[in-house]
């Protein structure tokens, strides 16, 4: 099983679209994150790959914050117990 597999991928266009209910909390995250993916790929020669590495890297952090916030949405609610 592929633990990274994307089952449905959002669109550009869809992207562009959501863009508009960031926060500046999110823009700081975004930052914060660009900056140091800018500096720790500083051996990159390449710009557009370089660029792609940080993009890349940027989308698995929103795809693991998703993940790590419905997990703690699970376990917070109570658990079912089955009736026999």
């Amino acid at each position: 099983m592929d633990k990274l597999k994307v089952t449905e991928r959002v669109t550009a266009a869809e992207a562009f679209k959501l863009s508009e209910t960031r926060t500046l909390r999110d823009m700081y995250i975004a930052e914060e994150l660009f900056n140091y993916c800018y500096t720790a790929f500083d051996d990159e020669t390449d710009r557009r790959w370089k660029n792609l590495k940080i993009l890349a890297t940027i989308w698995n952090a929103g795809r693991i914050q998703g993940i790590r916030e419905e997990r703690a949405k699970k376990r917070k609610k109570p658990a079912r117990h089955r009736q026999n």
